[in-house]
């Protein structure tokens, strides 16, 4: 089956070393944002200053990077004894909501990781793990499990008190079942899909959910039916994803990294997002706090990072694309790295954003 969500895993981003500018390789961003004019948008902010603006109010789909709001609520809750960090959770509590070939490995990478790092205690690991293997290996499996644990209305208040532009949380994971449950011809089943309202889409997503948490013996995960899952299915789902703007996840992380949570908020904020320096003492070296959350599927490509550098400067930034090609996805992912790195170390490569992309 072809996959769906594909995991960046942001803790392989290196600084500290000049990125490779013989092909200019950094140029690929600047060239698919003018490619992709209506469909991505670009937020760059660096000591307080906007260095770039494209499309940056303009409601795009989110992919993984929706999981940001899951891991603040997290940390609000964590901060006010609501949830308990180290409280240990079951493996098979999350394994309910795995669902093979729909997450690019993410869940299994994430189980290897927790195996090399002995953090599996009688088939149990730590709540505050499970919300890292949702941010560091963009985990499906967990996400679904985080918003039933935080509740997806507590989730949607950070929203409002976020005060940004942002269409509603819902089960999107499980919305991948919506049609996966039925037999039913294919034509038929787009038509159901692209027919769904909002709260229809909500709806039939939260009774999967629901299934998939009670699923104690794998019956209904094994009567799915995958060929289903169409690539016309998939982009139906991928479109109707939790969306938001460059701006309001610019937003998002320079409250992150002007350090403007209360501080008992900040310390479970930093132990889930500061992705980039906990797992790199390379990054460390550089940075006092530098993390974000990236996503994709097929046509999506997402990224929302925020940097703050030992030698003074704080950057913030978010670029969004969707309805990508394949070839120009691949190319994008293959620089993610050399763009951040740029970004932050390439002065140069600042001033072209600002002579492409400001205002």
């Amino acid at each position: 089956m072809k996959k769906t969500l594909l995991i960046i895993v942001i803790a392989n981003f290196l600084f500290g070393c000049s990125a490779d500018t013989s092909d200019r390789k950094d140029f690929i961003f600047i060239q698919m944002l003018k490619k992709y004019d209506q469909s991505s948008a670009l937020s760059v902010v660096r000591n307080d200053t906007v260095l770039a603006d494209y499309n940056a109010n303009v409601l795009l789909p989110l992919a993984s990077t929706a999981k940001t709001l899951i891991a603040l609520e997290y940390a609000k809750q964590a901060a006010a004894n609501e949830i308990n960090p180290d409280s240990m959770i079951n493996l098979d509590c999350l394994e309910r909501f795995y669902i093979e070939g729909t997450d690019g490995g993410a869940h299994p990478m994430w189980i290897n990781y927790l195996n090399q790092n002995n953090l599996i205690i009688n088939h149990q690991v730590p709540l505050r793990e499970v919300a890292r293997g949702m941010i560091d290996f963009s985990s499906n499996a967990n996400t679904e499990f985080l918003m039933e644990r935080l509740t997806l209305d507590r989730i949607n208040q950070q929203i409002t008190e976020l005060n940004v532009e942002h269409t509603p949380m819902y089960y999107f994971i499980s919305a991948l079942g919506i049609g996966l449950d039925r037999s039913i011809a294919q034509d038929s089943l787009i038509r159901f899909l692209n027919n769904l309202s909002f709260e229809e889409r909500s709806h039939h997503a939260e009774i999967i959910h629901g299934k998939l948490a009670t699923d104690f013996d794998g019956t209904f995960k094994a009567s799915l039916n995958e060929q289903n899952l169409s690539l016309s299915a998939q982009k139906i789902w991928s479109d109707h994803l939790p969306a938001s703007t460059a701006k309001a996840y610019v937003d998002i992380m320079k409250k992150i990294n002007d350090r403007n949570f209360p501080s008992e908020i900040l310390f479970h904020i930093d132990e889930v997002f500061d992705t980039l320096t906990r797992l790199s003492p390379a990054n460390r070296e550089l940075f006092y706090h530098a993390g974000g959350k990236g996503g994709d599927t097929d046509w999506i490509l997402t990224l929302a990072f925020y940097f703050n550098e030992k030698s003074g400067s704080k950057t913030e930034f978010a670029v969004f694309f969707n309805n990508l090609s394949g070839a120009d996805k691949y190319s994008l992912e293959n620089n993610i790295n050399n763009f951040m790195v740029k970004l932050i170390e390439d002065s140069d490569f600042r001033e072209e954003l600002i002579t492409n992309f400001r205002n």
